[in-house]
């Protein structure tokens, strides 16, 4: 992701352990959070349902688990979409996920921590 996303123009607060990553999701300022559901400390289902109790930032799952299950259980858990392995090899977005990412050539498109790349 760190490769990925600043050719769309944004930055990437990466944060590796389920605890962690609420208390940096909670902070505010994000204008999106990718989520897996394999994280250390907390899982991503029960990060995603912490997250949403408290904020209405778009989150997408990006993870390896890609069966029926998972991605219901993400989607009742409010997630705003679900992508499993076989979507991101790819290179599939779903509608949902590239209103979140936006178009390649805007000209200046959202971060992922609420600043705006130089124009």
């Amino acid at each position: 992701m760190g490769q990925v996303l600043p050719y769309y123009g944004m930055r990437l607060d990466a944060v590796h352990n389920g605890y962690l990553g609420l208390r940096q999701a909670l902070e505010g300022g994000h204008d999106l959070v990718l989520l897996d559901v394999r994280l250390p400390g907390l899982d991503g289902f029960e990060l995603l349902r912490q997250i949403r109790r408290r904020s209405h930032v778009p989150i997408i799952m990006l993870t390896a688990r890609g069966d029926e299950t998972d991605r219901v259980t993400g989607l009742d858990a409010g997630a705003d979409d679900y992508l499993g392995e076989t979507l991101r090899h790819r290179g599939t977005r779903s509608p949902a996920s590239a209103r979140c990412f936006g178009a390649r050539d805007a000209p200046r498109s959202p971060s992922l921590n609420g600043s705006r790349p130089a124009a």
